[in-house]
């Protein structure tokens, strides 16, 4: 399976650094639309502004950014994660989805949140998490970097956080391999609209 992963990581990241600049511009917009109206329906359930996790667009993924902007300006909370490399784990904190200033490249030059460890916001505190991937299946088994950082802090955590996925309409497969330790999403984001996963963990 690890190699049938590593293949296919490969084939969806071609296909991701295929795309113009120009068309990547418009799915964006469009996903952001999709994605903002999303979360708006989410929080519909909520009795308050919820907590979102989201992630700064690394390496021409999706870019989330206006629509976490977005939600902001409506009272929400935003966290972003930090990388411990050493232990492979993941710690989210607040930061301004607006304010460059606001964060700074990780170990794997990912900009990250500028935030003093104390300052940490509790997983069970975090609402929908905005989780990124190389690709995603229609059944929301979703095809990370390898590295295993998400699927750990959604095991080790105490979350009922709404899992959503982002990609590119050329990025949903029909079919992805998935072990057992491998969290789906229930949602996957995409510029052409919402895919309805809703695993059964």
């Amino acid at each position: 399976m690890a190699q049938d992963k590593r293949a296919l990581r490969q084939h969806y990241l071609r296909l991701r650094e295929a795309v113009t600049t120009d068309q990547r511009k418009a799915w964006n917009r469009a996903l952001a639309r999709h994605l903002t109206d999303f979360l708006t329906e989410l929080a519909g359930r909520a009795a308050a502004p919820p907590t979102v996790a989201g992630y700064v667009a690394h390496r021409g993924e999706p870019d989330v950014a206006e629509a976490l902007s977005a939600v902001a300006q409506k009272g929400w909370t935003v966290v972003y994660p930090k990388t411990n490399k050493a232990e492979r784990t993941l710690t989210f904190f607040k930061a301004n989805p607006s304010d460059t200033k606001a964060f700074e490249p990780g170990p794997f030059g990912i900009l990250e949140p500028v935030a003093a460890e104390d300052a940490a916001v509790p997983g069970e505190e975090i609402d929908i998490v905005i989780v990124p991937g190389v690709a995603f299946s229609r059944d929301g088994v979703r095809l990370g970097y390898g590295g295993g950082y998400f699927d750990r802090w959604f095991a080790d955590v105490n979350t009922h956080a709404v899992r959503v996925g982002v990609a590119w309409n050329l990025l949903l497969a029909d079919d992805l391999p998935s072990a057992a330790h491998d969290v789906r999403v229930h949602d996957v984001v995409t510029e052409a609209g919402v895919v309805r996963c809703r695993p059964s963990r």
